[in-house]
Protein backbone atom coordinates (compact mmCIF):
# COMPACT_ATOMS: atom_id res chain seq x y z
CA UNK A 1 0.00 0.00 0.00
CA UNK A 2 1.05 3.81 -0.80
CA UNK A 3 -0.24 6.77 0.72
CA UNK A 4 -1.22 9.96 -0.75
CA UNK A 5 -3.52 12.68 -2.01
CA UNK A 6 -4.23 10.63 -5.50
CA UNK A 7 -7.42 12.32 -6.00
CA UNK A 8 -6.23 16.01 -5.21
CA UNK A 9 -8.87 16.94 -2.46
CA UNK A 10 -6.45 17.13 0.47
CA UNK A 11 -6.76 13.93 1.80
CA UNK A 12 -4.85 10.79 1.61
CA UNK A 13 -5.92 8.08 -0.54
CA UNK A 14 -4.45 4.91 -0.20
CA UNK A 15 -3.44 2.60 -3.54
CA UNK A 16 -2.71 -1.09 -3.26
CA UNK A 17 -1.05 -3.41 -5.60
CA UNK A 18 -2.02 -6.77 -6.54
CA UNK A 19 -1.08 -9.72 -8.58
CA UNK A 20 -2.64 -12.50 -10.40
CA UNK A 21 -1.32 -14.84 -12.89
CA UNK A 22 -0.77 -12.90 -15.95
CA UNK A 23 -2.12 -9.81 -14.60
CA UNK A 24 -1.27 -7.07 -12.10
CA UNK A 25 -4.48 -4.51 -10.62
CA UNK A 26 -3.62 -1.10 -8.91
CA UNK A 27 -6.98 -0.11 -6.86
CA UNK A 28 -7.44 3.59 -5.50
CA UNK A 29 -9.24 3.92 -2.21
CA UNK A 30 -10.42 7.48 -2.11
CA UNK A 31 -10.82 8.95 1.20
CA UNK A 32 -13.25 11.17 0.45
CA UNK A 33 -15.94 9.16 -0.44
CA UNK A 34 -14.68 5.51 0.91
CA UNK A 35 -15.04 5.08 -3.67
CA UNK A 36 -12.51 2.22 -5.31
CA UNK A 37 -11.27 2.18 -8.30
CA UNK A 38 -9.62 -0.97 -9.65
CA UNK A 39 -7.40 -0.99 -12.52
CA UNK A 40 -6.52 -4.14 -14.51
CA UNK A 41 -2.58 -4.27 -16.50
CA UNK A 42 -1.41 -7.13 -18.11
CA UNK A 43 2.36 -8.68 -17.46
CA UNK A 44 3.68 -9.10 -21.45
CA UNK A 45 6.33 -6.63 -23.13
CA UNK A 46 3.59 -6.88 -25.99
CA UNK A 47 1.17 -3.84 -24.77
CA UNK A 48 0.93 -0.45 -23.57
CA UNK A 49 -1.02 -1.67 -20.48
CA UNK A 50 1.26 -3.79 -19.59
CA UNK A 51 4.38 -4.54 -16.97
CA UNK A 52 7.09 -6.81 -18.84
CA UNK A 53 7.71 -8.62 -15.95
CA UNK A 54 6.39 -9.80 -12.86
CA UNK A 55 6.72 -8.69 -9.36
CA UNK A 56 6.23 -5.21 -10.50
CA UNK A 57 5.94 -2.39 -7.94
CA UNK A 58 3.78 0.56 -7.05
CA UNK A 59 5.01 3.84 -6.19
CA UNK A 60 4.02 7.53 -5.03
CA UNK A 61 4.89 10.04 -7.83
CA UNK A 62 5.08 13.66 -8.03
CA UNK A 63 3.40 15.59 -10.77
CA UNK A 64 5.58 17.86 -11.41
CA UNK A 65 5.80 18.21 -15.01
CA UNK A 66 3.10 19.36 -18.35
CA UNK A 67 0.97 16.34 -19.94
CA UNK A 68 -0.56 19.37 -22.28
CA UNK A 69 -2.50 16.74 -24.33
CA UNK A 70 -3.99 14.97 -21.26
CA UNK A 71 -7.44 15.56 -20.90
CA UNK A 72 -8.61 16.44 -17.31
CA UNK A 73 -4.34 16.62 -16.22
CA UNK A 74 -3.17 19.14 -14.02
CA UNK A 75 0.13 19.79 -12.74
CA UNK A 76 0.86 20.14 -9.30
CA UNK A 77 3.09 20.85 -6.34
CA UNK A 78 1.17 18.97 -3.40
CA UNK A 79 -1.35 16.32 -5.32
CA UNK A 80 0.12 13.16 -6.45
CA UNK A 81 0.83 10.71 -8.87
CA UNK A 82 1.38 6.68 -8.86
CA UNK A 83 4.03 5.02 -11.13
CA UNK A 84 3.97 1.09 -11.94
CA UNK A 85 7.10 -0.29 -12.61
CA UNK A 86 9.05 -3.59 -12.86
CA UNK A 87 12.64 -2.14 -14.00
CA UNK A 88 12.71 -4.59 -17.34
CA UNK A 89 10.71 -1.53 -19.37
CA UNK A 90 8.92 2.20 -19.38
CA UNK A 91 7.18 2.50 -16.47
CA UNK A 92 2.99 3.51 -16.47
CA UNK A 93 2.45 6.42 -14.85
CA UNK A 94 -1.14 7.29 -13.09
CA UNK A 95 -2.87 10.44 -12.44
CA UNK A 96 -6.31 11.58 -11.12
CA UNK A 97 -8.30 13.06 -14.05
CA UNK A 98 -9.95 15.91 -12.93
CA UNK A 99 -12.81 15.80 -16.10
CA UNK A 100 -13.61 12.31 -15.52
CA UNK A 101 -13.09 12.06 -11.73
CA UNK A 102 -11.46 8.86 -12.39
CA UNK A 103 -7.76 7.39 -11.88
CA UNK A 104 -6.02 7.48 -15.45
CA UNK A 105 -3.06 6.22 -17.17
CA UNK A 106 0.04 7.38 -19.45
CA UNK A 107 2.80 5.62 -20.98
CA UNK A 108 6.08 6.04 -22.99
CA UNK A 109 4.19 8.75 -25.51
CA UNK A 110 1.41 10.50 -24.45
CA UNK A 111 -1.44 7.85 -24.13
CA UNK A 112 -3.77 8.11 -21.70
CA UNK A 113 -6.52 5.69 -20.90
CA UNK A 114 -8.95 3.91 -18.41
CA UNK A 115 -8.88 0.38 -18.97
CA UNK A 116 -12.11 -0.96 -19.69
CA UNK A 117 -14.31 -0.26 -16.34
CA UNK A 118 -16.78 -3.41 -15.45
CA UNK A 119 -19.40 -2.35 -13.30
CA UNK A 120 -17.80 -4.59 -10.38
CA UNK A 121 -14.92 -2.04 -10.49
CA UNK A 122 -16.44 0.18 -8.02
CA UNK A 123 -17.21 -0.42 -4.56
Amino acid sequence: MVVGDIACDHRSDQAYFGRAPGKVYVGLFRARNKKTQILEFGVSGRYQNAICQAPGALAVESLEYELEEAEGFQRSTVCKGLVLSDDACDPIHLFWNHASQLLNWWRNQFRPSNPQLRPNDFI
